[in-house]
Protein backbone atom coordinates (compact mmCIF):
# COMPACT_ATOMS: atom_id res chain seq x y z
CA UNK A 1 0.00 0.00 0.00
CA UNK A 2 1.38 3.40 -0.97
CA UNK A 3 0.51 6.26 1.37
CA UNK A 4 0.81 9.94 0.62
CA UNK A 5 2.53 11.91 3.34
CA UNK A 6 1.90 15.63 3.50
CA UNK A 7 2.15 18.25 6.19
CA UNK A 8 0.45 21.58 5.91
CA UNK A 9 0.41 24.50 8.26
CA UNK A 10 3.08 26.60 9.85
CA UNK A 11 5.85 25.37 12.07
CA UNK A 12 6.19 27.97 14.80
CA UNK A 13 8.45 26.40 17.41
CA UNK A 14 9.38 23.33 19.36
CA UNK A 15 8.09 21.89 22.59
CA UNK A 16 4.45 22.58 21.76
CA UNK A 17 1.75 20.27 20.47
CA UNK A 18 1.17 19.80 16.75
CA UNK A 19 -2.11 21.69 17.02
CA UNK A 20 -0.38 24.63 18.75
CA UNK A 21 2.32 24.72 16.05
CA UNK A 22 -0.27 24.83 13.28
CA UNK A 23 0.49 21.26 12.16
CA UNK A 24 -2.28 18.81 11.31
CA UNK A 25 -3.42 16.46 14.05
CA UNK A 26 -4.12 13.65 11.58
CA UNK A 27 -2.44 12.24 8.47
CA UNK A 28 -2.40 8.99 6.50
CA UNK A 29 -6.10 8.86 7.41
CA UNK A 30 -5.02 8.23 11.01
CA UNK A 31 -6.52 10.09 13.93
CA UNK A 32 -5.90 9.92 17.63
CA UNK A 33 -8.19 7.42 19.30
CA UNK A 34 -8.12 4.75 16.58
CA UNK A 35 -7.61 1.21 17.85
CA UNK A 36 -4.47 -0.74 17.03
CA UNK A 37 -6.52 -2.95 14.70
CA UNK A 38 -7.90 0.07 12.82
CA UNK A 39 -4.38 1.46 12.38
CA UNK A 40 -3.10 -1.88 11.06
CA UNK A 41 -5.95 -1.94 8.50
CA UNK A 42 -4.89 1.49 7.21
CA UNK A 43 -1.09 1.12 7.41
CA UNK A 44 -0.49 -2.61 7.09
CA UNK A 45 2.25 -4.46 8.94
CA UNK A 46 4.72 -2.32 10.87
CA UNK A 47 8.49 -2.31 10.31
CA UNK A 48 8.96 -2.77 14.08
CA UNK A 49 7.08 -2.88 17.36
CA UNK A 50 8.75 -1.02 20.22
CA UNK A 51 6.91 -1.21 23.53
CA UNK A 52 3.44 0.27 22.99
CA UNK A 53 4.31 1.73 19.58
CA UNK A 54 4.51 0.74 15.92
CA UNK A 55 7.27 2.01 13.62
CA UNK A 56 6.85 2.37 9.84
CA UNK A 57 9.42 3.17 7.16
CA UNK A 58 7.96 5.75 4.80
CA UNK A 59 8.57 6.21 1.10
CA UNK A 60 12.12 7.36 0.33
CA UNK A 61 12.46 11.14 0.03
CA UNK A 62 16.23 11.20 -0.46
CA UNK A 63 16.70 10.21 3.20
CA UNK A 64 15.04 7.56 5.38
CA UNK A 65 11.84 8.76 7.02
CA UNK A 66 10.05 6.93 9.80
CA UNK A 67 6.66 7.22 11.42
CA UNK A 68 6.26 6.07 15.02
CA UNK A 69 2.74 5.59 16.35
CA UNK A 70 2.27 5.51 20.13
CA UNK A 71 -0.64 3.66 21.74
CA UNK A 72 -2.18 3.93 25.21
CA UNK A 73 -4.61 1.25 26.34
CA UNK A 74 -4.79 -0.05 22.74
CA UNK A 75 -5.67 3.30 21.12
CA UNK A 76 -3.55 5.71 19.08
CA UNK A 77 -2.34 8.40 21.44
CA UNK A 78 0.45 10.21 19.56
CA UNK A 79 2.61 10.01 16.45
CA UNK A 80 5.99 11.32 15.33
CA UNK A 81 7.66 11.51 11.97
CA UNK A 82 11.45 11.71 11.95
CA UNK A 83 14.57 11.01 9.91
CA UNK A 84 15.58 7.42 10.43
CA UNK A 85 19.31 7.99 9.84
CA UNK A 86 19.95 10.44 12.67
Amino acid sequence: MKNTFTFSGTKTGSGRSARARGMPVSFFNLKKGLSTEEVLKVMGAAFAEVGDSLVYNLEDRGYPLRLRLFFADGFLNDFYCYRGDL
